[in-house]
């Protein structure tokens, strides 16, 4: 991939835990939306003539973070006009969003503000995990700062770098990684980039990406990164999302699926590599990665959750209940495991030849589990969800 990378020249313009806590839904939402992940793409028609990459937000982020710096007032219009710019607009669609980017954008650069902002940083991780609102803010905030700190080089790299080819290049890079796919369907969402917490996300109208999350990211990360976003819209043109949404526990399969199969794109061996110096605390770097590695136990309690209800021991509305968001961040680290041990069973090509069904995917996932010495699901789940097609 090296040898895509896409930087300007003069000849060439054309153109990247297993649930903190059951008990608070909000607490889970954020907690989520602070890994990647989760992504949920759905369809969404796309002209020649829409701008594939877009950096309003970006730049106007500096346009107010400089008026914050030298002291001069933001009105209301300043704020109105950075929530309009195309990755605001997307991404930051709740009050509460737009209270927290306001809200530390001013601690991050308003020196007066040295107080508040040394509270919100010397609150401990732990202390921040009970509060997923302060959590964020000390997320932003610490994000803020560090595009103080990169601020020469983050303009530089805006202007140098050859946004235009991402897309391109990302389409590549998934039609190399699909079998026979069907060029007419892969199609690159709109890529927005914003200045927010170190995280990027899919939404109906496109992918959002934090501006010095993306600057960290080597070459060949960004282009596999966006190949990894494309491979989940060009996967809905193909599953059965009626039935997928009938069942909590098909939904919850699909997300593995899903996301485990996407992460072969953009994920190395070492799955730390790819997490690690991405701006996320420590703590939920380790518990991710507890989560990939314990993959075995939390599929089997996934299992022993559908055998009780099976076995009667408790009511459809109990397991959906259970099984509700039961994988940590959309099922990431544990879809990625079992994507894993499938390609090194030498099950790939089944794999992806079957990547819009989540029942095939368990399947080929038992086949491999049985020669990798993986978890093996009972009997009993695998009829009951090939009862449900």
């Amino acid at each position: 991939m090296e040898a895509l990378l896409p930087v300007k020249t003069s000849q060439s313009r054309r153109v990247v835990i297993c649930n903190f806590t059951k008990k608070q839904n909000m607490n889970k939402k954020i907690l989520t939306l602070i890994f990647s992940t989760i992504f949920t793409l759905n369809n969404f028609a796309q002209s020649p003539s829409i701008q594939k990459v877009n950096l309003s937000s970006v730049d106007y982020f500096f346009t107010i973070k400089d008026k914050i710096s030298l002291g001069k007032s933001i009105t209301e219009d300043d704020w109105k006009t950075l929530f309009n710019t195309n990755g605001y607009k997307i991404s930051a669609t709740s009050s509460m969003r737009k209270k927290i980017i306001k809200e530390m954008m001013i601690a991050a650069y308003n020196p007066n503000f040295k107080l508040k902002k040394d509270s919100i940083l010397n609150i401990s991780i732990e202390e921040n995990l009970k509060n997923p609102y302060a959590l964020l803010c000390n997320m932003t905030l610490s994000n803020f700062i560090d595009y103080s700190k990169n601020e020469k080089n983050l303009k530089r790299f805006r202007s140098e770098y050859d946004f235009k080819a991402i897309p391109e290049y990302s389409k590549i890079k998934l039609k190399n990684f699909l079998i026979n796919p069907v060029d007419s369907l892969i199609k690159v969402p709109t890529i927005n980039f914003l200045c927010y917490e170190p995280d990027a996300q899919s939404k109906e109208k496109g992918i959002v990406v934090d501006f010095n999350l993306f600057y960290k990211q080597n070459p060949s990360e960004r282009i596999d990164f966006i190949a990894h976003e494309t491979f989940h819209k060009y996967r809905r043109n193909f599953i059965n999302t009626k039935l997928i949404e009938s069942n909590a526990v098909l939904r919850e399969i699909d997300k593995l699926q899903d996301e485990g199969i996407a992460d072969l794109i953009d994920k190395k061996e070492n799955l730390l590599e790819s997490i690690n110096n991405k701006g996320l605390p420590e703590i939920f770097v380790k518990q991710y990665y507890e989560a990939f590695q314990n993959t075995s136990d939390i599929l089997k309690e996934f299992d022993n959750i559908v055998n009780s209800f099976l076995s009667k021991e408790i009511s459809q509305e109990q397991m959906e209940s259970k099984v509700n968001n039961f994988f940590l961040s959309g099922g990431h680290p544990n879809g990625y495991f079992m994507a894993r041990l499938i390609e090194k069973a030498g099950l790939k090509n089944e794999m992806i030849n079957n990547f819009y069904s989540p029942t095939e995917f368990i399947k080929t996932y038992n086949e491999a589990a049985k020669k990798e010495n993986g978890y093996i699901f009972s009997d009993e789940f695998i009829h009951y969800i090939e009862s449900l097609k």
